[in-house]
């Protein structure tokens, strides 16, 4: 759920166990997500992980943004996707929270030009508080950016 007023937005999100080892329910909006440990975690493995939700977020928040950037700019985007890879540690050592030590995120934008595809990036970048923190979280944090031409139809 999100709330505002004039200046701030406070976001709301719920997860509660449901009697079965490493399942929960995830509450955010109107969606009910089940979410798994995996099985490496002593997990049913079979939905997404809290790790994999995060993720998704971020992706969700590049595409998301960008589109409306471009709309508010009157650029003429025909579509974007994006994928990220994090690395884990799994021997991680007790000291200090546990973070990604490397995020890689393509970001592909269909029917720019590289300078708008630049400017759209920048304003994403800028904009997303889930990118904002990884990026000062995880100092291994690269965006790739792809230009893609849209597809002649023939």
């Amino acid at each position: 759920m999100t709330t505002s007023d004039d200046r701030w937005s406070t976001v709301t999100a719920r997860t509660t166990s449901i009697g079965v080892q490493g399942r929960a329910i995830s509450a955010a909006g109107k969606t009910n997500v089940i979410v798994d440990d995996g099985a490496a975690n002593e997990g049913p493995g079979e939905e997404a992980t809290p790790t994999e939700l995060f993720l998704a977020g971020v992706t969700s928040c590049a595409v998301l943004l960008i589109s409306r950037l471009a709309r508010g700019e009157g650029i003429a985007l025909a579509g974007a996707e994006a994928v990220i890879e994090a690395k884990l540690d799994k021997e991680f050592g007790p000291d200090g929270p546990r973070t990604f030590d490397s995020i890689r995120l393509t970001i592909t934008l269909r029917g720019v030009g590289h300078d708008e595809a630049d400017t759209l990036v920048a304003g994403f970048k800028a904009r997303c508080p889930l990118y904002g923190s990884l990026a000062l979280a995880v100092p291994d944090t690269v965006v790739d950016l792809v230009v893609a031409a849209v597809a002649a139809v023939a």
